[in-house]
């Protein structure tokens, strides 16, 4: 992540050329941006990344997309790799990429979003350990093997997930008890469940039912958009309006927090807003977003694009200078 006491310059409509005036390499030759390619692995093309893709080109960085199977033969030396790996369709696991992450990450390539950061943000109780571990407020939540006979003691509502779920695909609302087991029962019968278990996790009523999506990168707020569900309990993509939202400044913080603890250098941070201050409900590192994430006055995607490109000129600067001697 971005180091500490190095920011970057704002100034509106002037940035790209401050940009190449901090990084001159960026403007020279073919093969200077060839050393510092960068590479959005993924499992598919999306719009998010498409869009991150061409505004990263913006500040002479090499940048394309590598689908799953292509990522290892994709990827140079002076290359830096965002994971964007992203859920099984199944719900039961992580896309095969994310071990080629590891494999890419002891040949000492530079990954941003590594694959434990990814492990840790899809992985819905590893994302509870962690958050725990951190001392950052989150659902209290308890795991359940698959035929376990007893249903965790947690105070309810509750709702039931999956480990690695997505978009609430398979999440249920518990009111009580009996509504809990037998839930569980009828869940029994899902591949993700009988591999995975399921989480319980204790229901959290935002303040003013809704929640916020915080979009972090390098350690920086850079984007935020606001989501209510008509179901008024679970606010996603699927039926959730979306609107844009400058988090506020205790949002911020928390979602930074988060994503130090996880090591992730771009992830959405899923926030609720109540009387006790945010509770973060999850992270994603794999999500996608859109314009509607932009702050007041600013281009989402612009903003990610030069807080990595800062970070792949700083790594190909330091490698230069290691190599040449000077």
């Amino acid at each position: 992540m971005r180091t500490p006491g190095r920011p970057l310059p704002i100034v509106d409509g002037q940035r790209e050329r401050i940009f190449r005036e901090r990084w001159p390499r960026c403007s020279q030759t073919k093969t200077t941006l060839r050393l510092m390619g960068f590479v959005v692995a993924a499992e598919k093309r999306t719009s998010t990344d498409e869009q991150l893709v061409t505004a990263l080109s913006r500040y002479g960085v090499a940048a394309e997309i590598a689908l799953s199977a292509d990522v290892p033969a994709r990827v140079g030396a002076g290359d830096t790799v965002l994971g964007r790996v992203a859920l099984l369709p199944t719900l039961d696991g992580v896309e095969g990429c994310v071990w080629d992450l590891r494999k890419l990450e002891r040949r000492s390539v530079r990954i941003l979003n590594p694959a434990g950061a990814l492990l840790a943000t899809h992985d819905k109780l590893m994302t509870a350990l962690r958050l725990a571990r951190s001392g950052i407020t989150h659902p209290k939540t308890a795991h359940v093997d698959h035929g376990a006979a007893v249903a965790p003691e947690l105070a309810l509502p509750v709702v039931v997930k999956p480990r690695f779920g997505s978009r609430g695909h398979d999440v249920v609302r518990c009111d009580d008890r009996v509504s809990l087991q037998q839930s569980l029962q009828r869940l029994g019968d899902r591949s993700w469940f009988r591999r995975q278990g399921a989480l319980v996790q204790e229901l959290v009523g935002a303040r003013d039912g809704r929640d916020t999506c915080v979009l972090v990168c390098a350690g920086d707020v850079v984007g935020g958009v606001s989501r209510h569900s008509p179901a008024g309990w679970r606010a996603d993509p699927t039926d959730s309006c979306v609107r844009p939202v400058d988090p506020s400044p205790e949002e911020r913080a928390v979602a930074i927090d988060a994503a130090a603890a996880f090591g992730a250098d771009l992830v959405v941070v899923e926030l609720l807003a109540t009387d006790a201050g945010p509770v973060v409900l999850e992270l994603d590192a794999a999500a996608e977003f859109d314009a509607r994430y932009g702050l007041p006055g600013q281009d989402v995607f612009d903003e990610v694009a030069w807080r990595l490109a800062d970070e792949v000129h700083a790594a190909a600067q330091g490698g230069a200078v290691s190599a040449t001697g000077t």
